[in-house]
């Protein structure tokens, strides 16, 4: 079986022109380049040799569910190939190459495909796979390529990322994860990878917006102000500096620090409305919260918007309305602003 599978490696490359890879930096310094992608029929033997360079430091660990998943895939005829992607290390990386988890140096690092080669290996049987190669300068390079590939919307991904940007935004990771999530919702784009997020916040029309959240929701703050930090309440600060662009962000400001720190507040304002309603709600995707009323992230957006154009109107708001239904299947509920001279 074993001198069967030697003899079963044909390779051809791709023309680069078939492959996207969806790279586009806002800046440079965080990306890495592609230098190859082909296919080849992948061994075992061959798959020990890409496991040997498994050895990115935040790499989770081989997960048997999702092994025995793959194996009845393979036994039912239903598994149809999987990718494997490696980061060469250029020659002016720092100290030459990098230090794996196994404390060896490594010249190249798989960044995806563990699964892919464990399964290869665990059944005898040669698998078809496409192969992509990526030639990184920095760790911050490595850590943004690992990211592309690590399950989407891991929050160890998410801050592995984040932690590259640090040099450049020097917030809090947390920060800089929630706050690009709500820019990318914002802005409809929901589809971007964690650090094309983060980098929105770097183009100019975006940057003040985002300040503000970061301001409103991690500068000057304490355990009792950690109902404010959720997505939906930063999705909702970054809409209403955009619409206050006729006060340069002040009023947004003084309503968001109102809501934050519920000062001089009285029944039917707005602010004070809103302030009591994110104190008894929680987000559906935590487990704390008692017998507090459960919403999700756009419900969250779309009462804070119906509070701040009730407070941009002057009108008083004594309970809020929001959406029953994700705002992409249906029209935002929300009141007409009308600024007053």
């Amino acid at each position: 079986m074993k001198n069967q599978l030697k003899e079963i490696r044909p390779q051809k490359e791709l023309q680069e022109k078939e492959v996207d890879t969806g790279f586009d930096p806002q800046f440079e310094g965080h990306m890495p380049k592609r230098i190859g992608i082909s296919i080849l029929k992948l061994i075992p033997k061959e798959a020990e040799r890409f496991l040997s360079h498994n050895a990115f430091r935040s790499q989770r660990k081989i997960m048997d569910r999702r092994m025995e998943e793959l194996k009845r895939k393979v036994k039912d005829g239903r598994y149809h190939g999987g990718e494997i992607a490696m980061a060469e290390m250029a020659k002016d990386y720092p100290g030459g190459g990098y230090l794996g988890s196994d404390g060896k140096t490594h010249y190249e690092v798989m960044v995806n495909g563990q699964h892919t080669c464990r399964l290869v290996i665990d059944t005898e049987k040669p698998q078809e796979v496409t192969l992509k190669r990526f030639l990184v300068h920095t760790p911050d390079e490595l850590t943004c390529l690992w990211g592309q590939f690590d399950a989407p919307g891991g929050n160890r991904t998410a801050n592995q990322v984040a932690k590259t940007y640090q040099e450049h935004l020097p917030w809090d990771v947390h920060a800089i994860n929630l706050i690009s999530s709500a820019l990318s919702d914002d802005l409809g784009k929901n589809n971007l990878t964690k650090d094309e997020k983060i980098d929105l916040i770097f183009e100019p029309e975006n940057r003040p917006s985002a300040q503000l959240a970061n301001t409103i929701l991690f500068e000057n703050v304490s355990r009792e102000h950690k109902f404010m930090r959720r997505q939906g309440v930063a999705q909702a600060i970054i809409a209403c500096h955009k619409e206050d662009s006729d006060f340069e962000g002040e009023l947004a400001q003084d309503f968001w620090n109102s809501v934050k720190m519920g000062e001089r507040l009285s029944s039917g304002d707005p602010a004070f409305t809103l302030r009591n309603w994110l104190q008894s709600v929680v987000l559906g995707n935590t487990r704390r919260g008692g017998d507090k009323d459960v919403v999700a992230t756009f419900q969250v957006y779309t009462a804070s918007m119906y509070a701040w154009r009730k407070h941009v109107n002057n009108e008083k708001c004594y309970r809020l309305q929001y959406n029953e239904t994700k705002p992409r299947e249906r029209k935002l509920v929300l009141p007409i602003v009308s600024k007053n001279p």
